[in-house]
């Protein structure tokens, strides 16, 4: 019969035992069509795409729990080609959280948080309390890094969008200074015909990402074409700003967070070298960082931000747009400021907690601030 597999023709197919594939079956990954007189298993030929979204996801290291989770977004999924034929696609590193990107049909794309041997996928197998946890146990000297998503990842999130209809996709990034997420999803768009691609470079991490995608969707309602849509993504990017307070140096060196071996040799000047908060300003596009101020408290830390943020948006020329908070153990003064912010410049303030990613390097205890002007 045409279009079906039996249990065993699976098996041989992708090299797993037919007891994996009953184990998949008793936890709701996949399920058969019917049984046969004999009560043998038959799946439809849809089947192999789900098999091989298990087999991807057990290598990039989902537990079954995590795996159901992501199955079922794409089981209940709605094909709406008339109403998303547009699509928007950011990464993890946004930190914008699952209900804003479902709100605003927002796809994301997780990046990879190495920890040891192990990987987990940012924001869907591993949290921020999870990564700290994590940290605190890992072994001396073992490797904490982070990885980009892979051109095999944007081109399994472009088939879905396409899929959906999508005929035009805007994929906004972190900088590429920071990752190679941007070239592998040039690389995965080419793979494509039929479809036009627009790979935004955000000039940024973090939430200037979303700001960016949020803009996009105001943008999308009228009447502009997508040549003129980039330019003005690519003019916001531009003119973003964003300011940082960091955990001191001598705390990201004892999580193993900072490779550092200078103990020994400063050991008497250590504290005095690295014991302090440092705040860290972007703009203009530039994508890297450069030291704005030391300061020795958290408090200290934030009176300077807002106190510079203030002067930064009452000496620009453009006007501003929107301000995103992210931070890392901090929830509660990231809220006095959202509401202080709404109140004294009246514009969108989003807050929310910073994404996996950018905790491994800010660590906790840590604020950004991005500011959008607009063009």
């Amino acid at each position: 019969m045409p279009g079906i597999y039996k249990i065993k023709d699976l098996a041989e197919k992708y090299k797993i035992t037919t007891r994996t594939i009953r184990f998949w079956e008793e936890k709701g990954l996949i399920d058969p069509i019917f049984r046969t007189s004999g009560k043998r298993r038959v799946y439809e030929e849809d089947v192999e795409d789900t098999v091989k979204k298990i087999i991807k996801l057990k290598n990039k290291g989902l537990s079954l729990d995590s795996i159901q989770e992501e199955l079922s977004k794409f089981k209940h999924k709605k094909v709406t080609p008339a109403k998303s034929n547009v699509r928007i696609v950011i990464d993890s590193t946004s930190s914008i959280n699952q209900d804003l990107a479902k709100k605003n049909d927002i796809t994301i794309i997780p990046l990879y948080q190495h920890i040891g041997k192990n990987q987990f996928l940012d924001g869907v197998n591993i949290n921020e309390d999870e990564l700290y946890e994590k940290l605190s146990r890992v072994q001396k000297g073992a490797e904490i890094s982070t990885s980009a998503a892979t051109v095999d990842d944007f081109f399994d999130h472009y088939s879905e969008l396409i899929k959906e209809g999508a005929r035009t996709i805007y994929s906004i990034h972190i900088s590429e200074c920071y990752s190679e997420t941007i070239y592998n999803a040039k690389k995965a768009a080419k793979q494509f015909s039929g479809v036009n691609f627009h790979i935004i470079d955000s000039k940024t991490s973090g939430q200037g990402i979303q700001l960016l995608a949020l803009s996009l969707i105001d943008r999308l309602k009228e009447s502009y074409t997508e040549q003129e849509n980039v330019e003005y993504l690519n003019k916001l990017a531009e003119n973003n700003w964003l300011i940082v307070t960091t955990t001191s140096l001598k705390t990201l060196n004892l999580m193993g967070l900072l490779n550092m071996s200078i103990e020994t040799a400063f050991e008497p000047l250590f504290d005095q070298l690295l014991n302090f908060r440092p705040i860290l300003v972007t703009e203009k596009g530039e994508g890297m960082f450069k030291i704005f101020s030391r300061e020795d408290t958290v408090e200290e830390a934030l009176e300077k931000m807002e106190s510079t943020l203030h002067n930064k948006i009452k000496n620009s020329k453009l006007k501003l747009k929107m301000i995103g908070i992210s931070q890392s153990k901090l929830g509660e003064k990231s809220k006095e400021l959202k509401n202080r912010f709404e109140k004294q410049y009246k514009v969108p303030v989003i807050e929310q907690q910073g994404s996996v990613i950018l905790c491994t390097y800010l660590g906790p205890m840590s604020l950004g601030i991005d500011v959008l002007f607009d063009v």
